[in-house]
């Protein structure tokens, strides 16, 4: 795919959807921050340490308590505010029309047939590597764009929701 030029400009509907992404993944990352915050971790120092090396999961995936927390902990503190950012410029973008790499990407991860070939196309590879049962690939059906859509505005109603509550109650 060749880069896009800034020259050509986001018409109209497609400034709207990369807004409108943006916004919601804004307000869902906001919300993981409020989480981490409200429930830091590293508050209580002695919790950390205490049973580091004790394994925790279920079957054979068995990892450290401590290397679980350290990974959570990078992730909130590193992967949190990178993705903040991008969706930030991705705002700031489909504000200023500017057809961007960022823009594009936004607007082909919400493109039905981009995602569909991109779907088939893993389960291909997963089936022609033999690691795809015919269990998993019933139960690998691909859900309509308006459910996918209803799902994406109830939880930014259900996160607005959250959000006028917390500032509301007393």
């Amino acid at each position: 795919m060749a880069a896009p030029t800034n020259e050509e400009r986001l018409s109209w509907s497609e400034r709207l959807k990369v807004v409108c992404v943006s916004l919601g993944f804004l307000l869902v990352l906001g919300f993981l921050g409020w989480l981490f915050w409200s429930f830091n971790p590293i508050r209580n120092t002695d919790w950390i340490w205490e049973g580091f090396w004790e394994p925790i999961g279920v079957g054979r995936y068995r990892v450290p308590k401590g290397v679980a927390m350290l990974l959570t902990l990078a992730c909130y503190l590193v992967l949190l505010p990178l993705a903040f950012l991008v969706f930030v410029a991705g705002v700031v973008h489909g504000l200023r029309g500017r057809r961007t790499r960022l823009a594009a990407w936004i607007l082909r991860e919400m493109s039905h047939q981009e995602v569909r070939k991109e779907h088939e196309r893993m389960l291909e590879s997963a089936e022609a590597e033999g690691e795809l049962s015919p269990a998993d690939k019933v139960m690998q059906t691909y859900l309509p764009p308006a459910v996918g859509w209803g799902i994406f505005l109830g939880f930014l109603v259900l996160a607005a929701a959250a959000l006028v509550w917390l500032a509301t109650r007393d």
